[in-house]
């Protein structure tokens, strides 16, 4: 036991004593002191429960938008279903084929308002736990069932640009550059996508528009990568699902890639925090960082 209580005392100095890590340690520290990753696992259920009528119904619009461009909107369904990778192919087939229903779209529609509307309460709840917001200035009803519609909105016309913009780029020709373009566009909008929302869920009053930068590029950056290696992180994580759960291996990668993402926002809202009240480093083994 004293050799294991020394060398945390060791770590615990060293980490201390390295800013970057200090930073990192109390990042870490305080994601697991205040809770973020079962706020995360909420926002992701209900994240789960809208996914699947948000798929069906952006279909249905691209249908409409884009009919007359066949190619456009086969860049479009593939980038957006690329959402959760290796899974795609599945999700677009199924998607589309049962598009074609009035009734499934207004059901589609009626479940996406309410998984999207309590992920959005979700998402306030988490953003002003993470910044500590005073209760007193937390949004009461109606004011909070207008800021979530609005994160709803403004959330979802910023990741449909994202997808929009980032196959017209990337359709522009199979050059590295344009490649690069098509990431570029694609980091630029996430990042102003997260930032109104952290702004629209946010309420504490002594945090301005520039605390928020950091957060929010983070996030963007976060997904962007994420999306990048999704493959090989699904791939890993799942290659041996299908045999042992079939079908429910669609569910589990589905559950398992949302909350993957939400808990890299909520991590980048956290780190975000950290900077701004500078409140790196910390002792491991000091009683006062478990309490706080």
């Amino acid at each position: 036991m004293n050799k294991i209580q020394n060398s945390i005392k060791k770590f615990d100095s060293w980490q201390q004593n390295s800013n970057r890590l200090a930073f990192i340690v109390a990042t870490i520290h305080r994601f697991g002191q205040q809770k973020t990753g079962y706020q995360a696992a909420l926002i992701t259920y209900y994240g789960f429960l809208s996914l699947f009528p948000l798929l069906l119904v952006f279909t249905s619009i691209v249908n409409i938008v884009a009919s007359g461009n066949q190619q456009f909107k086969k860049q479009i369904l593939e980038y957006a279903s690329s959402y959760i990778p290796i899974l795609s192919d599945q999700l677009q087939s199924n998607i589309q084929a049962s598009s074609k229903s009035g009734l499934i779209l207004v059901v589609s529609l009626l479940l996406l308002f309410y998984g999207a509307r309590a992920g959005a309460d979700a998402f306030r709840y988490a953003v002003n736990n993470v910044w500590q917001t005073p209760k007193k200035q937390r949004l009461s009803f109606p004011a909070n069932y207008f800021s979530s519609v609005y994160i709803i909105i403004l959330g979802g016309i910023g990741f449909l640009a994202s997808a929009a913009l980032s196959a017209y780029a990337g359709g522009l020709g199979s050059l590295f550059v344009f490649k690069l373009l098509s990431l570029a566009l694609n980091g630029l909008l996430l990042t102003a996508t997260f930032f109104v929302l952290f702004k629209i869920a946010l309420t504490k009053s002594a945090v301005t528009n520039r605390d928020l930068i950091i957060g929010s590029v983070l996030s963007g950056i976060g997904i962007l990568i994420l999306h990048l290696l999704g493959g090989y992180i699904l791939t890993s994580q799942l290659r041996n699902l299908r045999d042992l759960y079939g079908t429910f291996a669609l569910i589990l990668g589905v559950l398992f890639w949302i909350y993957l993402q939400v808990r890299v926002v909520m991590f980048s809202l956290m780190a975000n925090y950290i900077h701004k009240e500078k409140l790196w480093p910390i002792s491991l083994l000091d009683e006062e960082n478990t309490t706080k």
